[in-house]
């Protein structure tokens, strides 16, 4: 991940270094459904039943009852994904262009993460997220290791930890 601001503290005075991309302010987002959608191997390749997993989240996105827009992690390959053809199936917008996901979160009153997301995080950080729900999809996957369970649960603490509480995370 790259870094996209800083903070520093001079003769106590702070200064802050706002991230690089200009984050719109919606008063009223869409009440769609924003599904940023990562592969799991990319955040841990091992300790996890993947084929469980991406069923359990395909049943999720399934029975939500909204329109829903997909927007990809770069690793996903466009043409030649089976997690992607799966998702193909439902009646849902797939964004194909390489816009970071940042300029998509202020449309979108509901997010929807694999796991985590830093763009969910410096939006939150710029603009916040009083009308937006986050949610994510974590407590859906399968662990077979309890360490890359932990370390997975920390990862979404971290990331999300000034709006942690307010995220939710279905179990089914």
């Amino acid at each position: 991940y790259r870094v996209v601001g800083l903070s520093l503290k001079d003769k106590f005075k702070k200064i802050k270094i706002r991230s690089s991309f200009p984050f719109k302010e919606i008063k009223k987002p869409k009440d769609e459904i924003l599904l940023l959608l990562t592969k799991i191997e990319d955040i841990n390749n091992f300790g996890i039943d993947f084929e469980k997993s991406y069923n359990k989240i395909y049943n999720y996105i399934e029975k939500i009852n909204k329109p829903i827009t997909l927007k990809l992690h770069p690793s996903f390959d466009m043409n030649n994904d089976a997690i992607l053809n799966k998702f193909k199936k439902l009646n849902i917008k797939i964004i194909r262009n390489s816009n970071s996901a940042e300029f998509y979160i202020p449309y979108y009153k509901n997010i929807i993460t694999t796991v985590a997301s830093l763009s969910v995080q410096h939006f939150e950080k710029q603009i916040g997220i009083e009308n937006h729900n986050i949610i994510s999809l974590k407590n859906l996957i399968i662990f077979t290791d309890k360490k890359v369970e932990e370390k997975i649960n920390q990862m979404v603490y971290c990331v999300y930890y000034n709006f942690y509480n307010k995220v939710l995370m279905p179990k089914n």
